[in-house]
């Protein structure tokens, strides 16, 4: 038996992965842009490139967001050094 409105739930999904690839992408994107340090620079980080590796974005955004997810003052400092990859952005942070 159908439920009303799923015909078009399901056509909507569709076009979701059609333009995003998959929900998944979007779950993790959005858990990713989410996500803030609350404890150490490493479990941020841990957690943060567990995340990461399940979207492939560009090395300029898995850095732009590093910093703007990272405690103020710690994205403020790494900002002052300029780092251009996640790892210096990692290893500056520590």
């Amino acid at each position: 038996m159908e439920v009303e409105g799923s015909i078009e739930e399901d056509d909507s999904n569709r076009e979701e992965e059609e333009r995003f690839g998959s929900t998944n992408f979007l779950d993790s994107l959005t858990e990713l842009l989410t996500l803030r340090q609350q404890r150490l620079a490493d479990q941020f980080h841990d957690r943060f490139v567990s995340i990461l590796n399940q979207l492939h974005l560009p090395e300029a955004y898995d850095l732009s967001i590093f910093m703007s997810n990272i405690k103020e003052e710690i994205g403020q400092y790494l900002r002052l050094f300029k780092p251009q990859t996640l790892v210096e952005g990692y290893m500056l942070a520590k």
